[in-house]
């Protein structure tokens, strides 16, 4: 499956950095989002998961940066 990371944090509040984009993505718009935390806890992604192909991934990402400003935001293949 793919996904739009939407942020990447890895400095000290990366926690709350997150949650607070997740928070802001989710209220500005009719996309679900999820905080993904790497093994080692250093890294915070915000994503929005469930595209089945990469071209819906991509609509999708294309939609998100024209109507948000998450103008970062790229296509990733989830495991």
């Amino acid at each position: 499956s793919y996904g739009i990371q939407v942020a990447f944090f890895d400095g000290v509040d990366r926690q709350k950095q997150a949650e607070a984009v997740r928070q802001r993505l989710e209220s500005s718009t009719d996309k679900k989002a999820k905080v993904v935390v790497s093994d080692n806890g250093a890294e915070y992604r915000v994503i929005i998961d469930g595209f089945p192909t990469r071209e819906a991934a991509k609509t999708a990402c294309e939609q998100l940066k024209s109507k948000t400003g998450f103008s970062d935001a790229w296509v990733k293949r989830l495991p």
